[in-house]
């Protein structure tokens, strides 16, 4: 005779909430397989899509596909926030060293400020995101113009982008 429990147990709360999450549907990729297709895909709305990039070429060496492939999808995915820590980190220093100079160490006028910190601190941290999205944006987009492969001269064609699996 077996006991079960009306109630759910927390293995079965993880199991059911990692059910419904994204682990469910697998990203197919986007594949590009002409050097017209991969410079029009930064102006596409498949761009903007969690799928990734994936590269095929023809006349480059799979190495080569996949390096490409990793340095686009990495800065597809890039979020900004490690220069948003950064940032927040700076912003919060020099808030709290121009408050200690301004009201000295520990004064009541300078705890009566601090909050003033964090603020700024906040809005660095915000600031160095955006700013951070916007340079990997802005890389990925010189990657992808910049992308000459000079010993593949026949690279250069009709503009051939589908989804894996469609047309």
């Amino acid at each position: 005779m077996s006991y079960e429990s009306p109630y759910e147990t927390t293995s079965d709360l993880l199991k059911s909430s990692a059910s419904f999450g994204s682990s469910d549907r697998v990203a197919t990729p986007i594949v590009v397989s002409d050097l017209a297709g991969l410079r029009s895909l930064s102006k596409s709305r498949p761009f903007r899509s969690r799928e990734p990039i994936a590269i095929q070429l023809p006349n480059l060496s799979t190495e080569e596909a996949e390096a490409l492939s990793a340095r686009i999808n990495g800065y597809r995915n890039d979020c900004g926030c490690s220069l948003g820590a950064k940032s927040m980190a700076a912003g919060f220093l020099i808030t709290v060293l121009w408050l200690c100079v301004s009201y000295g160490v520990f004064t009541t006028r300078f705890l009566l400020a601090l909050p003033f910190a964090f603020l700024f601190a906040f809005v660095c941290a915000g600031a160095g995101k955006a700013t951070g999205v916007f340079l990997a944006r802005r890389r990925l987009r010189l990657e992808l113009d910049r992308f000459q492969p000079n010993s593949h001269p026949s690279l250069e064609g009709d503009s051939i982008c589908r989804v894996f699996g469609h047309n």
